[in-house]
Order: structure tokens, then C-alpha cells, then sequence
């Protein structure tokens, strides 16, 4: 399997105004810092939680075509194609499917999948997944991104000398309100 994003959020979850009234700054002079923060934050919630939180594009490799796939880091939105590699080596285009939300992808009723070369990432998934708007990201999800980003305003290395503080840990009231939300694959 080979997962890939290949076009991130035009827009985040949080707003630079969000994360500047949680760390209550009113200043401009770090304003650059933060933003780069909001998309840290929500990269590394988006891979603690096995979500998509805003609408991104995704390319999902794998070798064969499996009964059903399930497609990583939904909410699934809409697969953009299914493309792969035949037994005579030709790159060829399945659109008779079906998936659903979750991201279960599987052959439309009376089909199947096709035949495809034995060889590495023969079948490649371009998919759209998360949020279509930020309101729709749940509101303790975003209380948790907050906390993540004054953690890393406060200590803007992995450790501050002299103080003990270790920010690549995740702040135990961040964790707490990201476990209810995590997308565990059964």
C-alpha cells in the first residue's frame, strides 16, 4: 500500500484569529509562525486520528485489486478514478464502482475487478476525502488543534533547555479529546 497526498486543503480548520484568541496574542510579529503551525497541527491530528479533516486529494496505491478496499483517511467524498496496470502491461481506466462515505470501495453490482499485472502498485485510487468546510469539523477536534498549537508557540523546539518541556509529546488534554475521534480499522 502506498498513500500519497497529492493536493492539500486550500483552507484549514482553524482561522489565524482562532489560535491567536486561544494564545492571546494581538500582535502581527508571528503571524507567519502561526500559520505554519495551524497546517503542522492539522497534518499531525489528520495521522493521529486515521482522518481527513478538510477536503484534500488523495492517491491510494496498492498491488491488486482486494474483494473490497478501503480507502485511508476518509470521509471518503468522491473517488476522482481507478486507474491500472492489465495482465498485457496497459494502463486502463474501471469505472464501474461503488463506495460509500467510510471509504468501502468495491465493483458495482455485476461487476467485478478487472485482471491486472503481477507487479507493484499495478491499481492507483485519486480520491477526494475530509470536510467539505471547517464548521463541520467537530468543535472539541478544533479545541484539541488549539491546545497542540499554543504547545508549540510555547516551546517552539522540541526541547526547551532548562525548563523540561517536550512538545513532541501530545498534551494529555489534546489526546483526551482526539481518542473519542481516532478512525480505528477493523
Amino acid at each position: 500500500m502506498n498513500l500519497t497526498r497529492t493536493l492539500d486543503s486550500a483552507s484549514e480548520v482553524l482561522s489565524l484569529a482562532e489560535v491567536k484568541n486561544q494564545i492571546r496574542v494581538t500582535t502581527t510579529a508571528d503571524d507567519d509562525s502561526f500559520r505554519l503551525f495551524i497546517a503542522a497541527v492539522r497534518h499531525r491530528v489528520e495521522w493521529l486520528l486515521g482522518k481527513t479533516l478538510i477536503t484534500s486529494t488523495w492517491e491510494y496505491k496498492t498491488d491488486t485489486f482486494a474483494c473490497e478496499i478501503c480507502l485511508p483517511m476518509g470521509p471518503i467524498q468522491s473517488v476522482s478514478s481507478i486507474s491500472y496496470v492489465d495482465t498485457d502491461g496497459a494502463t486502463q481506466s474501471f469505472t464501474d464502482f461503488q463506495v460509500d462515505k467510510s471509504g468501502r470501495l468495491r465493483p458495482s453490482f455485476g461487476n467485478s475487478w478487472p485482471s491486472t499485472r503481477l507487479q507493484y502498485d499495478a491499481v492507483t485510487i485519486t480520491y477526494i476525502a475530509g470536510e467539505t468546510h471547517a464548521g463541520n469539523v467537530p468543535e472539541d477536534i478544533k479545541l484539541a488543534m488549539l491546545l497542540l498549537v499554543g504547545a508549540s508557540d510555547i516551546a517552539r523546539e522540541d526541547t526547551v533547555i532548562g525548563a523540561g518541556v517536550v512538545v513532541s509529546q501530545i498534551p494529555d488534554g489534546a489526546q483526551s479529546l482526539l481518542a473519542a475521534h481516532k478512525h480505528w480499522y477493523l
